[in-house]
């Protein structure tokens, strides 16, 4: 079964002689055979004609709308999707504390794999020793995953290794850049201003990807449940931190790509101006690429959704490894 995704700002989307049909400005783009449809994903405002909304409702496929930035608003279904299979698996996985402690693992292994690549790059690339022994640190934390006895434990590694992380990251950004280790809430440089609204962006866009899928995105497996906290999506973010913000943060940055005049201080914090922020924006949404494009970052969120499904599903955590990603595009 089919899911389609549809991106392009005015589209829209009709059904007839059994297809569905998505054209932009009345060129059609692409076309697929009603009965192998399982959802329709939109980002932004697509139209819907009114015989295609009636057409999927009777055929159960579900609609998932989605802000351009991909924040989730919500669907249009008629309530016979296989939604409450998932959320009933996942509610049992979450209760099994041997797997939940097998995925938390995954988690932090994958996000500090990823956080070494990106800092091994940098210190073989300039011979820097400090980020090599910093690297050789990451590895050591690595390894205590693997054997950690709890999510508590496991948290604490999580902590560990992103102080050592950043630690490198400053390093490499260029000397005249501020950046005093990471802060958020509220960001007090321009690093973190940019890291902060990346990981939000990329936050929003996952969680809507998991609210499509049929998951409750408030249950998460090393981040604890916490009214109105998108737990699963903090999950999944973790180990696309650094190969899908960090490394592009730190092109923007050392290539004067965005300078003082995109920020501004409020609130005790930095911020992106407006200006600094629709530059950002438009970067973001081109970095990201569209979801059927294979090797896209859209595309690459949407296999690890379908990762943690097949792995909640059939109980084995096995699906959620993921390559490490080199973090050499900063240079």
């Amino acid at each position: 079964m089919t899911r389609i995704y549809v991106t392009q700002p005015l589209s829209k989307i009709a059904v007839r002689g059994g297809k569905v049909i998505v054209s932009v400005e009345g060129d059609v783009q692409n076309t697929w055979p009603i009965d192998s449809v399982r959802s329709i994903v939109c980002w932004g405002t697509p139209q819907f004609t009114p015989h295609a909304i009636e057409k999927l409702l009777d055929g159960g496929i579900e609609v998932h709308l989605m802000t351009r930035g991909g924040r989730y608003r919500g669907s249009l279904g008629n309530g016979s999707g296989p939604q409450v299979f998932l959320q009933m698996a996942q509610y049992a996985r979450w209760q099994d504390q041997d797997f939940r402690l097998d995925v938390a693992r995954r988690i932090v292994r994958n996000k500090v794999e990823n956080q070494r690549a990106l800092l091994r790059a940098a210190a073989y690339s300039r011979n820097d020793q400090a980020l090599k022994s910093l690297t050789e640190s990451l590895t050591e934390v690595a390894a205590a995953v693997d054997t950690a006895a709890d999510i508590p434990r496991l948290m604490g590694l999580e902590g560990t290794a992103s102080r050592i992380y950043f630690d490198g990251f400053g390093r490499i950004l260029t000397p005249d850049i501020p950046f005093k280790g990471r802060s958020r809430r509220p960001p007090l440089d321009p690093p973190n201003a940019l890291l902060s609204f990346g990981y939000t962006l990329l936050g929003n866009e996952i969680g809507g990807l998991l609210e499509a899928e049929g998951f409750q995105v408030r249950l998460g497996f090393l981040h604890s449940f916490r009214y109105g906290r998108a737990s699963l999506a903090l999950d999944v973010l973790e180990a696309l931190r650094q190969p899908a913000i960090d490394r592009w943060v730190l092109t923007l940055l050392n290539r004067r790509m965005f300078g003082p005049d995109d920020f501004e201080n409020r609130d005790g914090g930095v911020y992106l101006a407006a200006a600094g922020r629709k530059r950002f924006l438009t970067w973001y949404g081109e970095q990201m690429g569209e979801p059927e494009c294979a090797g896209s970052w859209r595309a690459k969120i949407v296999q690890r959704v379908a990762g943690l499904r097949d792995a909640i599903l059939d109980g084995d955590a096995g699906p959620l490894v993921h390559p490490v990603v080199p973090g050499d595009s900063y240079l």
